[in-house]
């Protein structure tokens, strides 16, 4: 679309979690506008927050825009009420052209405002865990009668084939996430990667194994600890260190504290240091892993992808699709999830082929640049405008 025409236009984001990788999301999606001189406006929540997020917010008064704290959490709550009708007066004062809610609470009470044009990205449908129990029967409910409110866009084939399936949706505009591959990429120099290894204290001859994400009940974390265990012991002869940036849950943590006393001597827990950046981590890996139970399109695959790592995956919405990306990933190994001998066998694939280099890099940049999610957002806001 013209730059002329799009820099008149104003887009309203909206969420309750910011953190993890919906506010990453946002955060591009909030550059990438204020670049194009798309005005941008943001209702959120301090809730739930990333560390990042005053900056985002002062980003976007600094180009122009205007913020809002709707202060709710993601359980359902009479401040509920009052978050809404502060919302609507918000969308009333700013007049943007579209309303882009993320995630189930803010796409939820976005698709209430009336007459506003509303985009919803779910950033992973709860049902999507399988968890069971009336809580996933009553919230594929409400997005099933919610979903004629807004345009929904998908973040992959994988929650696209759920949202046709069980939420019922006619028809889904898939957006992929995108990846700065400047910012994550291979360390260019042996140098490079020796440096960022003696400042976490690594051993360089050990295989690294990597994994990013926090420690929840959606990523299990433990899945991979279990199955690092086996490779260790499968092994001997090898030594392994196992990369594991993130935080999270208390009691999931301590958890994963004992699993790791019990890995055998060739076998290491690496403590992260706060001097390393998540994407020099990436740097020194060998292989990613992400074991999650189910992902919309985590912005972790697509990171190592651009730091051209082999990925061992489990075969869950959000995952499998990248099993079966055209062009196909050349590295890529699978295991099922809550299934540690599988995912054990997926490593010991790698291993097996741990010499082969990756295509991951070059197939990311077809697919998942910055342009190219800027201009299908632009594309799907202001289409008709």
């Amino acid at each position: 679309m013209n730059k002329e025409r799009i820099s008149r236009k104003s887009v309203l984001l909206a969420s309750e979690p910011n953190v993890d990788g919906v506010f990453r999301h946002i955060e591009q999606l909030a550059a990438l506008l204020i670049k194009h001189d798309i005005k941008v406006h943001y209702a959120y929540s301090s809730r739930r927050r990333s560390d990042r997020l005053e900056s985002l917010t002062d980003s976007i008064k600094e180009a122009g825009g205007k913020t809002i704290d709707l202060n709710i959490s993601n359980g359902a709550s009479w401040r509920d009420l009052t978050a809404f009708l502060r919302l609507v007066f918000f969308y009333f004062k700013t007049k943007p052209d579209v309303v882009h809610g993320h995630a189930s609470k803010a796409g939820f009470l976005i698709r209430l405002i009336p007459g506003a044009r509303r985009i919803y990205t779910p950033h992973a449908y709860y049902g999507m865990g399988l968890r069971g129990g009336i809580k996933e029967v009553l919230f594929n409910f409400l997005e099933r009668i919610m979903a004629p409110f807004a345009a929904t866009v998908c973040l992959s084939t994988d929650e696209e084939h759920f949202a046709r399936k069980v939420v019922r949706i006619r028809e889904a505009t898939i957006i992929y996430n995108c990846v700065n591959f400047d910012v994550f990429r291979p360390a260019i120099t042996n140098e490079e990667k020796e440096s960022i290894l003696n400042s976490l204290g690594a051993d360089r001859h050990s295989w690294i194994i990597g994994s990013v994400g926090r420690i929840s009940y959606q990523k299990n974390p433990a899945l991979l600890y279990h199955a690092f265990r086996k490779l260790c012991v499968s092994k001997p002869e090898e030594t392994f260190t196992l990369l594991h940036v993130g935080a999270g849950d208390d009691i999931l943590s301590s958890q994963l504290c004992r699993l790791a006393y019990t890995f055998p001597d060739n076998g290491k827990l690496l403590p992260i240091r706060k001097q390393i950046t998540t994407e020099q981590c990436y740097r020194i890996m060998d292989v990613f892993c992400l074991t999650s139970r189910y992902e919309g399109m985590p912005y972790t695959v697509l990171e190592a992808m651009a730091s051209n790592l082999p990925l061992v995956l489990t075969d869950v919405p959000g995952l499998c699709f990248f099993n079966h990306y055209p062009n196909g990933l050349n590295r890529i190994y699978f295991g099922t999830s809550e299934n540690d001998d599988s995912i054990f066998a997926a490593l010991g694939e790698w291993f097996d082929n741990r010499y082969q280099l990756p295509n991951h890099r070059k197939i990311a940049m077809g697919s998942f640049s910055e342009e190219i999610f800027f201009q299908k957002h632009s594309d799907l806001y202001f289409k008709n405008g």
